[in-house]
Parts: structure tokens; sequence; C-alpha cells
């Protein structure tokens, strides 16, 4: 299993966890990856699920998963 991989196993063990994909994000960042920006634009968008409600639509997410492997973004949102 990649580091990647094993990443994105623990998002998926631990979808109420915000930790798992903060700390993917990070890595992600200290090698340039574009895909840190869009974990952490999507930990902030998700955030009114905690309180029972529903986020609104962001633009600005859809822009940044835009580049990004569709099957990825699936996998880890």
């Amino acid at each position: 299993m990649t580091e990647d991989e094993a990443f994105i196993r623990s998002i998926v063990d631990s979808p109420g966890d915000d930790t798992p994909r903060l700390v993917y994000a990070d890595w992600l960042d200290d090698r340039g990856d574009p895909r840190g920006p869009y974990l952490r634009a999507e930990v902030e968008w998700a955030k009114p699920w905690r309180n029972g409600r529903r986020p609104r639509a962001n633009a600005a997410l859809w822009k940044l998963a835009d580049p990004l492997d569709p099957v990825w973004v699936a996998r880890v949102s």
C-alpha cells in the first residue's frame, strides 16, 4: 500500500473525523500537490453538517475539484 493509499484508507475508515483529511492535506501540501487545498476547502465546507445543517453549494470547492481525478474526489469526499 502506498502512503497516498494509506491516507485515503484512514479517511474512509473515519468519515466523521477531520483529522485524517487535514493530515493528508498537510502531506499533499508538502509535496506541492493541488489536492491539499481541495481537502482543506472540503473540511470547511462540511462544517455545517456538525450542527445538523446542510452546507450550501460551493463554487470555489467545485473549481478546486475540477482538475482533480474524479475517482479520488469521490473516495475522499
